[in-house]
């Protein structure tokens, strides 16, 4: 139990050091000002289709912004994520940690805590922001627009400990990076791909046997791929399905502690130093 209490006190001070530097830094502030625009701009599209017909039926019109804030929001933490550890590697500060009471698991505890806070500063940030476009739109603030907030970190933790992973396994910043970008990239053009293959009609007899694979390569990598647990889980928020939302937040806690043990793992494989 000391120990348990000894490891997050340490996860806890190198959490909070990044933190501090993310608030001194411009990403932060980059994203919500980026996450702004996009919701300007879809909030938009609803104006001008009020304008036009005169009538619009949406259950929740600032849910579509708010997805598009979550999932830029959730490329940036995974940036962070994947180049948390290849950064401290590459410095030889991670070196110099080891030789304190920092170990593998508290390391790993301090870098998922991270993006975690970093994720809590920029929801206030867009809460602010959604609210004041729903004041000004005459939109309003969805009542479960706070609980959709919190509900999207389960999800959102299986894009950090993705990137962690990654970040642990990999010597260089660069390295991190292009491991990132080419999974996700991957992930996502097979999702849409399937997605845009199943809306074809008329499909010619030769394709039919890759659409068949293309499907098959989707249901198993929606397993795997983080942008899938964020499908399933905004899709739970948008019925209001607690079936599904307690679904949603058993996977991704699942996936995140899987993946969490394994870049522990790896980090004790691998070492502190570059090699």
């Amino acid at each position: 139990m000391r120990n348990c209490r000894s490891r997050l006190a340490i996860a806890g001070r190198i959490a909070g050091r990044g933190i501090r530097a993310a608030l001194l830094g411009f990403g932060l502030y980059g994203v919500t000002c980026a996450g702004a625009l996009l919701a300007v701009l879809a909030t938009g599209v609803h104006l001008g289709a009020l304008a036009e017909n005169g009538l619009l039926v949406i259950a929740n019109p600032l849910n579509f912004p708010f997805y598009m804030v979550t999932v830029l929001s959730a490329m940036y933490l995974a940036v962070i994520a994947a180049i948390s550890i290849s950064r401290e590697r590459e410095r030889g500060t991670l070196e110099v940690l080891f030789y304190g009471p920092v170990d593998p698991v508290s390391l790993m505890i301090a870098k998922f805590l991270e993006p975690v806070g970093i994720y809590g500063l920029i929801l206030a940030m867009d809460a602010v922001i959604l609210a004041g476009f729903g004041s000004a739109t005459g939109f309003g603030f969805p009542g479960e627009a706070g609980l959709a907030m919190l509900l999207a970190l389960a999800p959102l933790s299986c894009m950090i400990a993705l990137g962690l992973l990654l970040s642990a396994l990999t010597a260089r910043i660069r390295g991190s990076v292009l491991a990132l970008v080419a999974i996700l990239f991957g992930l996502l053009i097979i999702q849409w791909g399937d997605t845009v293959v199943n809306g074809l009609e008329n499909l010619p007899p030769a394709l039919v046997p890759a659409k068949a694979l293309l499907s098959l390569a989707a249901g198993l990598l929606s397993w795997v791929s983080p942008f899938a647990y964020l499908s399933r889980g905004w899709a739970a928020i948008e019925t209001a399905d607690p079936g599904a939302a307690l679904l949603v937040l058993a996977g991704s806690l699942a996936y995140t502690l899987i993946l969490l043990a394994l870049a522990v793992l790896s980090l004790r494989v691998k070492g502190v130093r570059t090699r």
